[in-house]
C-alpha cells in the first residue's frame, strides 16, 4: 500500500512469514531513496495510521510541537 503526501510518501508492506507477520511503514521523500522514517507493527491498521501521522508531522514540522499528550487524571 502506499500514501501520498507531497512531498513525501509511505509505503507499507508485509514483513515476515506467517503466523508472524508485521507491517512495515517506509516513509521517503520524493525523489530521494533514503528513508526519513521507518516503523515496524503489528496490524496493517496501525501502519497505517502512523504512515498519517508521520507525513503529517513532516509536512508541518512547526505545528508538531503544538500537538502535546493528554495528561492522565489522578
Amino acid at each position: 500500500m502506499r500514501i501520498a503526501l507531497p512531498p513525501y510518501h509511505a509505503h507499507i508492506t508485509p514483513q515476515g512469514a506467517r503466523p508472524k507477520v508485521f507491517w512495515e511503514c517506509t516513509i521517503q521523500r520524493e525523489g530521494s531513496p533514503e528513508i526519513v522514517v521507518r516503523h515496524q507493527l503489528g496490524i496493517k491498521e496501525d501502519a497505517c495510521c502512523v504512515a498519517l501521522l508521520e507525513l503529517t508531522r513532516l509536512r508541518h514540522p512547526d505545528t508538531a510541537s503544538l500537538i502535546r499528550p493528554r495528561k492522565a487524571q489522578t
